[in-house]
């Protein structure tokens, strides 16, 4: 009868941890004597020999030594390190972990020697030592894994106040390029609980991937993220201590977010560790709009999909369209959190059509009769109709409101030819602004749609603008009066108008032809 109730296969352990990375063997070691009192720390490991085996060896000064050689030997022994969120350890189990690869291994302290071997099992030795511990264990390793493990161990980050060497080199200290106090969750008691730790930010060197550290410990990689992350208490790690919940993750992210927003350039916006801050719950209003206006400039706006046109007015004007798949659905959840200062009751980011809506149902009502015009309305509503022709070969009609609450310069209206101009809006005594909405207004017509970056709708306009000198220098002669035919002129003023007209024709298609390569058609002739 034996008091043990289970059995450890240790072939089966050594199995399971041979096939973790190796690093691990240090890191264990490392932390147990960085977690004591002791000021140096040496960390030896030879090349695999011609029988692919290798001897490590960790050496301190721990003033008292390892506390309870039977640790090293008892699994879930009750770990006086566990509830101290300033400690490394919390399950007990890493050296034993570590020992089940050893040939042969050996713990020698100030209170005595414990010896392991893989054929003889264990027993008490004779050595001892007078300050400090020394942990030695000869195991299999292949070159491949001897060259990782030399290079994993170089990125751990001392404490400032332990010389830590490796194969007789230092590990230089890595000063933080920022520091920062936040609350994070530690495991305590067996729960989670938030404390208040310092975290670390280290800039990552070429050559180098993001890592996310336990006091100094690298437990993970990151994907795209600035810095290294420096965690300064127990953090909630997997058993192995190689992995680390990807919540706890995006708290430590959006923590260093809130903080140093400001620090963050254009192009770090756009990383996805960046986003994914941006995107947390508990991201700072301020933080998401800098953002914001360092992925997609100083003025943007979401994607109408019930209002095409609108996207392409906007862009028009200078705007930057944030596609759908441009956020993911963690951000668009944030940004409908964030509301409007001037309107609480709707989203900060506004949407194309709110912005710039080109489905207007707008009541074009408040019409300004023709005899209540002004001269330089009279005479742009005569030159509208006047040019339209020339530009467009279709007659038009100008009808003017006056309507604030429209919020239009101007529309057209394609069915009945109709250009609306809205004086509340648009100066009529601006001449450039003027002939510039009659252009895009005009241009329209040859559109048939509201889509501003179409090719079609820019060369019908840029042809318009190209035309306009000409246009214009014709009609500041007579701008009330001027007609294509003036059946009162004798002969030879008509023969002289038609050559004007044919020369103004030439210099006008030369003109449109240099500056684009394009020619006008014939159904955009200008006659």
């Amino acid at each position: 009868m034996t008091t043990n109730i289970f059995d450890v296969d240790l072939t089966n352990m050594r199995k399971i941890h041979g096939a973790r990375d190796k690093i691990f063997v240090i890191r264990e070691m490392v932390q147990n004597a960085w977690d004591e009192n002791i000021t140096r720390v040496d960390i030896l490991l030879t090349p695999p020999d011609d029988n692919g085996h290798s001897i490590i060896r960790v050496t301190d000064d721990s003033p008292n030594g390892w506390l309870n050689l039977e640790h090293a030997y008892t699994m879930y022994a009750e770990s006086p390190k566990k509830d101290d969120p300033t400690k490394r350890g919390r399950f007990n189990e890493g050296e034993k972990n570590v020992i089940c690869l050893a040939i042969e291994a050996s713990i020698t302290t100030v209170s005595g020697q414990v010896c392991f071997d893989r054929e003889k099992g264990r027993w008490t030795g004779k050595g001892h030592r007078k300050r400090g511990s020394e942990f030695y264990m000869k195991f299999e390793l292949t070159q491949k894994e001897y060259e990782g493990i030399c290079r994993k161990t170089r990125l751990l980050i001392p404490p400032l106040n332990i010389v830590t060497t490796f194969n007789g080199e230092e590990i230089a200290h890595r000063a933080p390029t920022y520091r920062f106090d936040t609350k994070l969750r530690t495991p305590r008691d067996g729960r989670n609980e938030l404390r208040k730790t310092e975290v670390r930010l280290y800039d990552v060197l070429a050559g180098e991937q993001p890592m996310i550290y336990e006091m100094g410990i690298p437990v993970v990689e990151l994907s795209d993220d600035k810095w290294h992350i420096n965690v300064m208490q127990k953090m909630p790690v997997g058993r192995d201590r190689d992995n680390v919940n990807p919540a706890y993750i995006g708290d430590v992210r959006v923590a260093i977010f809130n903080t140093y927003f400001t620090k963050l350039s254009p192009p770090d916006a756009s990383r996805l560790s960046i986003q994914a801050a941006a995107a947390h719950p508990k991201s700072k209003t301020e933080a998401v709009k800098a953002n914001l206006k360092d992925r997609f400039g100083d003025k943007y706006a979401l994607e109408d999909p019930t209002d095409p046109g609108s996207k392409e007015e906007f862009v028009s004007q200078g705007g930057t369209v944030i596609q759908n798949n441009d956020l993911s659905p963690e951000m668009k959840k944030r940004l409908r959190k964030i509301k409007d200062e001037a309107n609480p009751r709707k989203p900060f980011v506004k949407r194309t059509g709110d912005v710039t809506p080109t489905n207007l149902d707008v009541p074009l009502d408040k019409v300004v009769k023709p005899e209540d015009y002004d001269q330089a309305t009279r005479n742009y509503v005569a030159m509208v109709e006047r040019v339209a022709p020339r530009l467009i070969d279709r007659a038009v009609k100008v009808r003017v409101i006056d309507d604030p609450e429209a919020e239009i310069r101007g529309c057209w209206e394609h069915e009945p030819g109709r250009m609306n101009i809205n004086l509340a809006y648009q100066d009529i005594s601006d001449t450039a602004s003027g002939f510039e909405l009659m252009v895009h207004e005009l241009a329209h017509n040859t559109l048939n749609s509201n889509a501003h970056l179409k090719d079609v709708f820019y060369r019908t306009v840029q042809h318009g603008m190209f035309c306009l000198p000409l246009i214009r220098m014709q009609w500041r002669r007579n701008p009330t009066t001027s007609k294509t035919v003036h059946s009162g002129d004798s002969k030879d003023a008509q023969n002289s108008r038609r050559i004007q007209t044919r020369v103004f024709r030439r210099q006008k298609t030369a003109a449109v032809t240099n500056a684009t390569g394009w020619r006008p058609t014939p159904e955009r002739k200008c006659i």
